[in-house]
């Protein structure tokens, strides 16, 4: 009679369900039952079991597994807000030959793993070539929520009005554009209050890669607004510190006034990491995992697939493509 024992997580790795040793195989609806005693998810919560990368259905049984080596399941809780447990992010492209495969060592099993990058839809049209951070933190060994936070993307699900008044903010168009180059090292650049150099500094500092419009030009020091990406939605920064760059100026934005733009919600299960921001997430993965697959070994591998990919068809999708290959390209020549 087949046997299982089973030991089940959630996606920052803590014991959900301590490793138990079944008999006779379960079915995923009596783990799901181990699941709700445990407390880790109250009775009417929705969540998806996953061994590897697979969802597990209800009347599923479950195999193999070791006293040694108990077979790791994934607890997912799914969100609840106007999403169905079924929904998945929209992506541009659906078939996965029109995505970046890249393959690298799951730090839980210290086996090959492929990570899909997708071009998924931003609110207001854009597009991002990342994946979904709740999908990378397993793999990497990650707190998933920390990881959620260097996230400078949101997903849009399939059946959410996403017009709706729900979603955060409406900001005019119109104003100069200028993304934020300095701060690789350090996690973003310093915001403050007021224009003085001498203003109380904001918390948060503004991410590397972040977009923002121009509300305030005083010199070297400009008053923005968020547009795109992580950090203090208004506040004032330098434009240079020294010789070196902070923000470069991208251009007047030439959306229609009134266009809803994509501002993070700060929702763990929405962020995604993009293909971009792929070396600030060394600062959060497990030591193994970083040992397994070292920052630059990486960055060569993703730089040679990304050249050998074709472009795209949908141009906004071929601009995501082009602008991933630049940045990944810095960061594999400078190794930052």
């Amino acid at each position: 009679m087949p046997m299982a024992h089973v030991v089940v997580t959630d996606i920052a790795g803590t014991t959900v369900v301590k490793p138990t040793h079944f008999l006779k195989a379960p079915t995923v609806a009596e783990l799901r039952g181990l699941v709700y005693e445990s407390g880790a998810c109250v009775v009417g919560s929705r969540f998806k079991l996953l061994r590897g990368h697979c969802v597990l259905q209800n009347d599923e049984l479950l195999h193999g597994g070791s006293i040694s080596s108990p077979a790791l399941i994934t607890l997912v809780v799914l969100p609840s807000a106007g999403i169905s447990e079924d929904a998945t992010p929209l992506t541009i492209l659906g078939n996965d030959n029109d995505h970046l495969s890249v393959s690298v060592i799951d730090v839980r099993t210290s086996e090959a793993v492929v990570i899909i990058f997708r071009y998924f839809l931003q609110y207001g049209g854009g597009v991002c070539l990342g994946v979904m951070a709740t999908e990378l933190a397993p793999i990497i060994g990650a707190d998933v929520v920390k990881l959620a936070k260097q996230a400078s993307a949101d997903a849009i699900f399939e059946d959410e009005d996403v017009l709706g008044s729900g979603w955060p903010g409406t900001i005019v168009g119109g104003g100069r554009l200028w993304e934020v180059v300095g701060g690789i090292d350090s996690g973003g650049i310093l915001v403050r209050d007021g224009s003085s150099l001498n203003s109380p500094q904001l918390g948060d500092r503004l991410a590397t890669g972040a977009l923002v419009e121009e509300l305030e030009l005083l010199g070297q020091r400009l008053r923005y607004r968020l547009r795109m990406g992580r950090g203090p939605r208004v506040g004032w920064v330098s434009l240079r510190f020294g010789q070196k760059e902070l923000l470069d100026y991208v251009g007047v934005d030439e959306l229609p006034h009134g266009n809803n733009l994509p501002i993070r919600t700060g929702e763990t299960f929405r962020a995604i990491i993009q293909l971009t921001d792929l070396s600030s997430v060394y600062r959060f993965c497990a030591i193994a995992w970083h040992e397994q697959n070292p920052k630059m070994e990486l960055a060569e591998r993703l730089l040679a697939q990304l050249s050998a990919l074709d472009p795209p068809e949908n141009d906004t999708a071929a601009k995501a493509l082009q602008l991933t290959m630049s940045r990944v390209s810095s960061w594999w020549q400078t190794g930052v």
